[in-house]
């Protein structure tokens, strides 16, 4: 009996737990989902602040990576300055191209062929000077050197004073000046350029006089065309009614001049003669 009851009481207050956890079950259902509801609220809340932090570091990245308003203008200033460097360049070489071009024509019409010579034009301040080099040759033909001829007149305008005869020279020569030339200052630069034209050319050359009185009272070489030799040549210069180169005899040549101002002219014409009958040119 009281085995019964006992069992009996244990089945009630088991019962009793079963039906208390039942009504406790509810209860405990809703509080695991508002919990579970609150972390979700919490979870998203997270999320919306990250992918707002994640906007606002993009949004600070796209700034600095943007030019300022002022750092534009530079850049656009610095392109358009670049730009106007390049035209600049540009023009100094077409002014370069064409300054070169410019020079070689006019360094060509400076330069010009006469007599198988080739002759520069050159300006040494306000005097222009001619200038070619004449191979000088050994007895053999051999070319050893180069003689540079200075003249100061251009030789294609020295044509106008006429050559009576071809110019040959001999192994020795004569130069005589006329008392007449005694008064031309450029007697000097005359007589010297020829004298060094023919040292040049290999011939003996010695001064020489046409007044005799001079010449006996000097002890210098009195010289005419009618006491000429046959072993020298003669070379006189004198004042005349014309400027010209006259070929008296076959050994004696007159360089005449009606003025001074043509002496060193017909100097110059006489040597440029010379020079282009040895080499067989008609001047």
């Amino acid at each position: 009996m009281n085995t019964s009851k006992k069992i009996k009481k244990h089945q009630k207050e088991k019962r009793k737990k079963e039906v208390s956890r039942e009504q406790q079950g509810p209860s405990v259902k809703k509080e695991v989902s508002q919990v579970q509801q609150s972390q979700s609220a919490q979870e998203k809340t997270v999320a919306e602040e990250k992918s707002k932090e994640i906007v606002k570091e993009e949004s600070i990245q796209l700034a600095t990576s943007l030019p300022e308003k002022n750092d534009l203008e530079k850049i656009l200033h610095e392109k358009r300055q670049n730009t106007y460097i390049k035209l600049i360049l540009v023009g100094m070489a077409v002014v370069m191209i064409l300054l070169v071009g410019f020079l070689g024509l006019r360094s060509k019409s400076k330069s010009f062929e006469y007599v198988g010579l080739q002759f520069e034009k050159t300006k040494f301040g306000q005097l222009i000077i001619y200038q070619t080099a004449i191979p000088i040759a050994s007895v053999t033909g051999e070319a050893i050197a180069n003689y540079n001829l200075n003249l100061r007149n251009d030789p294609r305008d020295l044509e106008s004073i006429p050559i009576g005869g071809r110019i040959r020279m001999r192994r020795s020569v004569l130069l005589a000046l006329d008392p007449s030339m005694e008064d031309c200052q450029d007697n000097s630069f005359a007589g010297l350029n020829l004298a060094q034209f023919l040292a040049a050319a290999g011939v003996q050359a010695k001064g020489a006089t046409t007044n005799k009185t001079y010449a006996e009272e000097n002890g210098v070489p009195f010289a005419s065309c009618e006491t000429g030799s046959e072993l020298f040549t003669l070379v006189i210069t004198e004042k005349a009614n014309a400027t010209q180169i006259k070929k008296e005899t076959e050994n004696c040549y007159k360089i005449q001049v009606a003025n001074c101002n043509d002496l060193v002219k017909a100097t110059e014409r006489f040597i440029v003669g010379a020079i282009g009958h040895s080499s067989g040119y008609d001047i």
